[in-house]
């Protein structure tokens, strides 16, 4: 089985609801707010507690997804907008942020 370099399979495989891909709204946004999402669906099924609650900060976003942290910023904003996200901005900077994937999205 071919892993990638954190030693994942491949065939991993993450939830994502297709109620948000399917909407105009998700259709609107940037590729870059959109990979954003998948990437922290990805994440939230991962690491989220039972609250659904999970934190990363933008720095490892910004390795993890290869976007500048501009990008990032601005892809949270857009998605929260959107009501797909909710994340809470660390006080101090290079903290992790605190993220929830909205229920709305059902990733």
């Amino acid at each position: 089985m071919s892993r990638n370099q954190k030693g994942e399979p491949f065939d991993n495989f993450f939830r994502v609801s297709h109620g948000p891909l399917e909407s105009e709204q998700f259709k609107q946004l940037p590729v870059t707010a959109q990979l954003l999402y998948f990437y922290l669906c990805k994440l939230g099924n991962r690491l989220a507690k039972r609250d659904g609650e999970f934190f990363r900060s933008d720095t490892v976003l910004e390795k993890d997804t290869g976007l500048s942290n501009f990008t990032i910023r601005k892809a949270k904003r857009l998605l929260g907008n959107a009501g797909m996200i909710q994340f809470n901005k660390p006080s101090q900077r290079n903290k992790a942020t605190r993220y929830t994937v909205s229920e709305y999205s059902n990733c």
